[in-house]
């Protein structure tokens, strides 16, 4: 779970800093530079993306205990960061719903 906790930073975390604009960088670019910082500094660089993101959205095929638990655990954490879980189940109702209501259906 420690490993998917980091993978959520991580993502969290490059999403608040391409989100930015401050770097006005290409995708590689801002990787490679996250890549040549000290673990300790990208963590801290992460975690302060993340917290501007302020969100995470966690869409999964698991059970839902199991991504409530991975949710839990993130949140746990990291106070800071709101977390939202959707089974893919609730994700292809929404899109079936849209489907059948048709392109002119409000949302």
């Amino acid at each position: 779970m420690a490993k998917f906790i980091r993978f959520v930073v991580l993502a969290i975390g490059m999403a608040g800093w391409f989100s930015s604009g401050a770097m006005g960088a290409t995708v590689e670019e801002t990787l490679a530079a996250i890549n040549k910082l000290p673990a300790k500094e990208r963590q801290r660089r992460l975690e302060e993306g993340a917290k501007k993101e302020g969100n995470l959205v966690v869409y999964s095929n698991q059970g839902v205990d199991t991504i409530r638990g991975y949710a839990d655990a993130f949140s746990k954490k990291y106070p800071a960061i709101k977390t939202n879980t959707i089974p893919v189940d609730g994700v292809n109702s929404r899109v079936n719903r849209g489907r059948e209501a048709g392109p002119d259906a409000k949302s």
